[in-house]
């Protein structure tokens, strides 16, 4: 089943244990902090963002990109070691909450659009 598009992703983050975002390439993925916010442990791609925003075996797992070998290992100790899945959920909403408020998060892409602005 495929869902498509979504404006409320919530609903899937919901029935999800951990969330896994293998992205090649991001700026600053807002659907890491979303997963997070929601108690979600993710495992991330060692790229600029999410590397940022995941601290090993605290929030999630860091893998190395475009290394699906790792993913799969990844994955199967999530669904191997529910102490440790449950650890890094507790702090996950902790974690988003102290580190990236919303206000924060808007100036700070408030910042980069007005840095395009002056480049333009």
């Amino acid at each position: 089943m495929e869902a498509g598009h979504q404006f409320d992703v919530r609903p899937f983050l919901a029935t999800s244990d951990v969330f896994a975002f293998p992205s090649y390439r991001e700026g600053f993925p807002n659907v890491v902090l979303e997963a997070g916010a929601m108690g979600l442990p993710s495992i991330v791609t060692d790229i600029n963002g999410s590397n940022e925003i995941i601290i090993e075996k605290y929030n999630g797992i860091i893998i190395p990109s475009q290394n699906t070998k790792s993913l799969e290992t990844a994955m199967r100790e999530f669904l191997g070691n529910h102490d440790l899945v449950q650890e890094m959920a507790d702090n996950c909403r902790r974690h988003i909450v102290e580190k990236y408020p919303r206000e924060y998060v808007w100036q700070e892409i408030l910042k980069e659009y007005r840095k395009m602005e002056v480049e333009d």
